[in-house]
């Protein structure tokens, strides 16, 4: 039997995280996590109502908010994401023996 490998891709983990965090998970506005980068305010993660209002990752804060005025937007927190993300990898190392 060959070697399996299974790849899982998060694209809304930051701000899926955040949404629970805050008891926000039954939020269906779009919603937004914004950090520094390049001396700008830019979107850094988005829920999947976000991406459905045309929002992308790495655009600038204002122009998100200009194009979707309903948005809901919270500081990026990048140390607690790494914690969270850091706790997700030790629970899935109990299942498969390559974790990256």
């Amino acid at each position: 039997m060959g070697r399996r490998i299974i790849v899982v891709a998060l694209p809304h983990l930051a701000a899926e995280h955040r949404l629970r965090r805050e008891g926000l998970t039954g939020l269906t506005r779009p919603f937004a996590l914004a950090g520094q980068e390049a001396g700008a305010l830019r979107v850094v993660s988005l829920n999947a109502a976000g991406m459905e209002a045309g929002l992308s990752v790495g655009m600038g804060l204002s122009d998100a908010r200009a194009s979707c005025p309903a948005l809901v937007t919270r500081a990026a927190a990048p140390e607690r994401l790494e914690a969270f993300v850091g706790a997700l990898i030790r629970w899935a190392a109990r299942f498969a023996p390559l974790i990256g």
